[in-house]
């Protein structure tokens, strides 16, 4: 089970010209709720110009999430998995 601040990746499947990317969620749900079959999971980009002064996103440094530039975590798009 994923615990609060996993980094998981998926590779995308479907998606004009998509297809085969890989997709990083973190997890937002509280270690709490081990008992459940679902994960609480919102999706990181990466950090830019289009996010400068969104207030709905996190920043998260490229150390903290394996990947080469910071990201940033989309709150607004969070989901159940």
């Amino acid at each position: 089970m994923a615990r609060r601040g996993d980094v998981l990746v998926s590779l995308r499947k479907l998606g004009f010209g998509a297809a085969g990317r890989r997709e990083r969620f973190v997890v937002v749900q509280s270690d709490l709720l081990a008992g459940i079959d679902t994960s609480i999971v919102a999706p990181l980009d990466e950090d830019g110009a289009l996010y400068l002064d969104d207030p709905l996103v996190v920043r998260v440094p490229a150390s903290e999430t394996g990947t080469s530039q910071p990201q940033v975590v989309l709150v607004h798009l969070a989901t159940a998995v």
